[in-house]
């Protein structure tokens, strides 16, 4: 191999995680991609991985006395880092920051190298061991490549394996990983990797795809599968049942669209195989004539799925959603926007509940439960329509973690409170696009978006920039969107109340009253006093 050729860890995470489009898929069609600007979200990913890498840095200061940062040797070059790190190594540092390491064609920088005096090595009565900080909840297959790597590296430098590798989670868990357990899984995919590198086309493909974010490669990946109408553009269809189909000769959607109904599948159940091939022709029939167009699945019409999971329409029926963000923006995750759409006396009305911290979203949940306790008062058979999970999980996580409304909840889960109507539409109908969004959905009934944000990444985005910014228009846009979800959500029931087929039933819960439990009863009680010794502590 080319000895001006440098191979790094991000090279080799990226062949292995991407190997079946280099080489079995799209192979030097992959030069076309376009490497897209860093979002809002990248930068902020980043930045965050950079502060915990700091921190911990401090952390391990005020540990050890005898420390090299390679980090600050800005006008070194890598060469000359590997360099330092390596006279490092030898000197005995106590805690290597930032170091770089080679053997042959392969070279890394490595967070954080820590002395261990209980193990020898070539460099004398020290050896080292690798920290790695990860702004992640847990280690993932990426880290552990990653590491082995460094590992490899290692070795060359001093002469021995380190035992272990540690992972230093977003929670500041040590996570060890022995090198064991991993290293001949690491060395497959090596050699695998050196023999791939060794052909010019492939290191210009592989680099391409490193230069580019995974968003870049999905979008790409996507395009591609759209022209040739891969069999995974078919909704319903994945990788087992494509791998069957592909082995019976069946290649792409048209393919499947003409299979005979009749003709045996090996491995693929007779009533899966039916389903996709009716999908398959749908999508096809939609796309030439030009429009969204759907079929009512008339084998769930006497079960108790799709149209039959939808109740009658009540009185001031409530229309759900919520907005969120992951916890590398707000640490612990932060449901900061609750909202809330209906219709009463010929009035729009639409509630939102704020939160920009974690007291403040206690108190969304509060209020939540509370409006809606007083709402299903005023109308008892009044339900509250959602699309997907999200926000029924959001509140079991929410309730739980505050200790609040966990019966109330579990009350409104047993009284059939909460309607999905994901759920109804993906057993009710057929659609002819490739996805079950609502997004995809809106299509069919009357409803068009306005403003700037049309996708919730969108609106994190927005609301990453409000916590930075603090400019009130972009909550502003946020909470439009947010409305916009609860209408659609609005409009779709009633789409999905016009076309219902009147053979079908109206869901009714097998309850309409729900007696507190003697075990809630004692929960609730354990609640109101820890409100009340809050409320004390508070108040100190």
């Amino acid at each position: 191999m080319n000895k001006n050729l440098f191979l790094t860890a991000s090279l080799l995470v990226n062949f292995i995680n991407h190997k079946h489009l280099i080489i079995d898929e799209f192979k030097e069609k992959l030069l076309n991609i376009k490497k897209s600007e860093k979002t809002v979200v990248d930068n902020l990913r980043i930045k965050k991985g950079l502060i915990h890498e700091e921190n911990y840095f401090k952390e391990l200061s005020k540990k050890y006395k005898k420390i090299k940062n390679i980090k600050i040797l800005n006008k070194l070059s890598k060469e000359e880092k590997i360099k330092e790190t390596n006279d490092a190594l030898k000197e005995g540092y106590e805690l290597i920051y930032g170091g770089w390491l080679k053997s042959g064609n392969f070279r890394g920088e490595l967070d954080f190298l820590e002395i261990n005096n209980n193990v020898k090595s070539n460099l004398g009565n020290w050896s080292y061991e690798i920290i790695d900080t990860k702004n992640s909840a847990k280690v993932k297959g990426d880290h552990i490549y990653q590491l082995s790597l460094y590992s490899f590296l290692l070795q060359e430098a001093q002469g021995v394996f380190p035992k272990n590798f540690y992972v230093l989670l977003k929670d500041k868990s040590k996570v060890p990983i022995l090198l064991n357990d991993v290293y001949a899984s690491f060395l497959k995919q090596k050699n695998y990797f050196e023999k791939f590198m060794e052909n010019e086309l492939n290191r210009k493909i592989l680099e391409k795809i490193s230069y580019c974010s995974l968003r870049d490669i999905q979008e790409f990946c996507e395009n591609e599968w759209k022209e040739k109408n891969h069999l995974n553009q078919v909704l319903g269809s994945n990788k087992n049942n494509i791998k069957k189909l592909n082995n019976a000769g069946v290649n792409n959607l048209n393919e499947l669209a003409k299979l005979d109904l009749k003709k045996k599948i090996e491995g693929l159940r007779d009533e899966t195989k039916i389903k996709l091939i009716k999908q398959a022709k749908l999508q096809i029939e939609g796309e030439e004539k030009g429009y969204p167009i759907f079929e009512i699945k008339e084998e769930n019409l006497i079960l108790n799925k799709g149209f039959n999971l939808l109740p009658k329409p009540s009185e001031c029926d409530l229309f759900f959603d919520l907005e969120g963000v992951q916890d590398y923006v707000f640490p612990g995750k932060l449901e900061y926007l609750f909202g809330v759409y209906y219709e009463e006396n010929g009035e729009k009305i639409f509630k939102p509940f704020w939160a920009h911290n974690k007291k403040e979203e206690k108190q969304s949940l509060i209020d939540f439960f509370a409006f809606t306790k007083a709402h299903f008062k005023k109308y008892p058979k009044a339900k509250i329509y959602h699309y997907a999970s999200y926000e029924i999980t959001a509140l079991e996580r929410l309730t739980s973690l505050y200790k609040l409304h966990s019966v109330d909840y579990d009350h409104y889960l047993n009284l059939g409170r909460f309607v999905d109507l994901f759920r109804v539409v993906k057993q009710a109908i057929r659609v002819s696009q490739n996805s079950y969004s609502i997004k995809e959905i809106e299509k069919y009934y009357d409803f068009k978006r306005i403003g700037d944000i049309k996708k919730g990444d969108v609106s994190e985005e927005y609301y990453i920039q409000w916590l930075e910014t603090k400019d009130k228009k972009l909550l502003e846009e946020i909470e439009e969107y947010n409305k916009q979800d609860c209408i659609s959500t609005f409009k779709l029931r009633n789409w999905l109340l016009k076309i219902k087929p009147k053979d079908t039933k109206w869901y009714v819960p097998e309850k309409e009253n729900f007696e507190l439990r003697p075990f809630e009863e004692t929960l609730l009680e354990y609640q109101k006093n820890l409100m009340n010794q809050n409320i004390k502590i508070n108040q100190q």
